[in-house]
């Protein structure tokens, strides 16, 4: 009956049987691997979650959130099935945690619950639901870095703060009939939510044409800012062909580290890495990379044109290269707590005239 390749049926009755044949009969029932492609997993299991479902609602939750510059969410498949018991209950007009708590960051969970107003069995299969969530994008003020209706007031527009929320890293979905339910952990807003921390967790939506519009403007700005203050000095601007090559290299699941390759050898690579767990998640909206590189500017003897005998020379490479005249470009990629910049063409080269040159 559910055979993928099967493409048409018929039917017919002789005597007391009923005879049904299925177009083409390629079944076979004791090859595992091609029944799982054929028929698919269980999706539901005991009245718990739909883990197809769930699957759906998770793609569908991540490709806004990177959107947002925020982490993809996984699957907590407890807090799923927790949403769905409760449904299964009738017991979700005020959602609740389990009586013992999940572990963490599961121990807080914000929902999210939708009760539409018809029946639309397409919802099960689609991304209906968390396409609906993020309609409320509307009512967040993105200037302010809070709901247009003030901080003590969640709804409406915690639908979609919590979906876009960088501090969260699990959900889980549920729903019966009419009734569509998210849990979120961590939570995600509350009435005591600050500014600040709206501002950290909720970011605009910067990653387009496959890079960090927002980070690299503000990345660039500071370097300028730093350039101005040498002689001679040209101002630099995105590279956005090496933003977009840094952002897909840095997205791939199990990135480690970055391939120059091609015309991008001509390019230098700066690599920051925030070592305060507490100042991850503020990291995009903070110029500290091209801070804390330009900081090496300690480390350069600007008499001799060369790092001084007694400090550091790799500082002191980076504070040169956010400097070098001659570099006309950069591209800037974050993931967690990196940030990894292409600075195009490539500086500190040449001898010391070269560097007096370029530094000032």
């Amino acid at each position: 009956m559910l055979w993928k390749s099967s493409k048409s049926v018929a039917f017919g009755r002789y005597d007391k049987y009923v005879i049904i044949w299925y177009c083409p009969s390629d079944a076979k029932v004791d090859d595992k691997d091609e029944a799982l492609k054929n028929i698919g997993e269980k999706c539901t299991a005991d009245g718990g979650a739909n883990k197809c479902y769930n699957d759906i609602q998770v793609a569908a939750h991540n490709k806004y959130r990177e959107s947002h510059a925020a982490d993809a969410l996984t699957l907590n498949e407890e807090l799923a099935n927790h949403i769905q018991t409760l449904l299964n209950a009738d017991e979700a007009s005020e959602m609740a945690p389990p009586t013992a708590p999940l572990a963490a960051p599961c121990d807080t969970i914000g929902f999210s619950k939708i009760v539409y107003d018809d029946d639309d069995e397409k919802r099960e299969g689609t991304a209906k639901f968390s396409d609906d969530l993020y309609e409320y994008k509307k009512d967040y003020d993105f200037g302010k870095d809070m709901p247009k209706l003030g901080l003590a007031t969640l709804k409406p527009s915690a639908y979609f703060t919590r979906m876009v929320w960088r501090g969260s890293t699990q959900v889980g979905f549920g729903f019966k009939g009419r009734t569509f339910v998210a849990g979120y952990c961590v939570q995600g807003p509350t009435v005591a939510t600050t500014a600040e921390e709206y501002d950290t967790n909720v970011q605009p939506e910067c990653v387009k044409d496959g890079y960090n519009v927002c980070f690299n403007n503000l990345q660039v700005d500071k370097h300028n800012e730093y350039r101005v203050m040498h002689e001679n000095y040209s101002k630099i601007k995105v590279n956005v062909d090496a933003a977009r090559e840094l952002h897909k290299q840095m997205s791939a699941e199990g990135f480690t580290e970055t391939k120059r390759e091609g015309d991008w050898e001509a390019c230098n690579e700066l690599k920051f890495e925030e070592g305060d767990e507490a100042k991850v998640l503020a990291l995009v909206t903070s110029t500290t990379p091209t801070d804390d590189w330009y900081a090496g500017h300690d480390q350069y003897d600007f008499e001799t044109n060369q790092p001084k005998d007694t400090g550091d020379k790799e500082k002191s490479e980076k504070f040169t290269q956010v400097v070098w005249k001659d570099t006309e470009s950069v591209g800037f990629a974050i993931s967690g707590k990196t940030v990894i910049a292409w600075y195009c063409p490539k500086g500190n080269t040449g001898d010391a005239n070269k560097f007096k040159v370029n530094v000032g």
